[in-house]
């Protein structure tokens, strides 16, 4: 399934402002970044951009992995097995 995601990238010495639309994939963990630039005489902000991004699956396995060794490392600590929660 596809959904569709707004990117943003505004000019702070222009005015100019531009969105754009992308089509995504509902799958997948996303976030969001946002990148800005600044003058490096004057320390003013001159252009900003937002947009979604993902974490690749190579990313997403890891993170499930480090999970599951959290849990196991945690349990098997005690005399017995134990579930903490998440």
């Amino acid at each position: 399934m596809i959904r569709q995601s707004k990117a943003t990238k505004r000019n702070f010495l222009t005015g100019e402002a531009i969105e754009i639309i992308k089509e995504k994939s509902l799958k997948g963990v996303r976030g969001v970044h946002t990148i800005e630039l600044f003058d490096a005489l004057t320390g003013k902000l001159v252009e900003r951009v937002e947009s979604e991004n993902f974490i690749s699956k190579v990313m997403e396995e890891l993170q499930r992995q480090a999970a599951l060794f959290a849990f196991l490392t945690d349990s098997m600590s005690r005399e017995y097995i134990q579930y903490n929660g998440p």
